[in-house]
């Protein structure tokens, strides 16, 4: 990581026409890089997520076969006790 050295805030890879330079979001700041600091910064869009960092969200409708309301609590309770003992292990 590399700092500005105007303002001291965190310096950000960024494309300029064909050369990367370091550039502070804060006052403007650029710097060229060498060709061999260059090598080192990688510029990407993607961000790359681990299976175990993926959320997913599940919709569910109501229906008349849906599951009754006091086994539906019953089951929020176990389900938030577990997370709870999960969270403390």
């Amino acid at each position: 990581m590399e700092f500005c050295p105007e303002c001291d805030s965190l310096l950000i890879v960024d494309k300029v026409g064909k050369k990367t330079v370091l550039k502070c979001r804060d006052c403007e700041y650029t710097a060229r890089l060498t060709k061999k600091k260059a090598e080192v910064y990688v510029l990407s869009d993607e961000i790359e997520h681990k299976e175990n960092e993926i959320t997913e969200i599940i919709e569910v409708e109501e229906t008349s076969d849906s599951i009754p309301e006091e086994i539906r609590e019953d089951l929020m309770e176990s389900y938030r006790e577990s997370i709870e003992s999960f969270q403390y292990q």
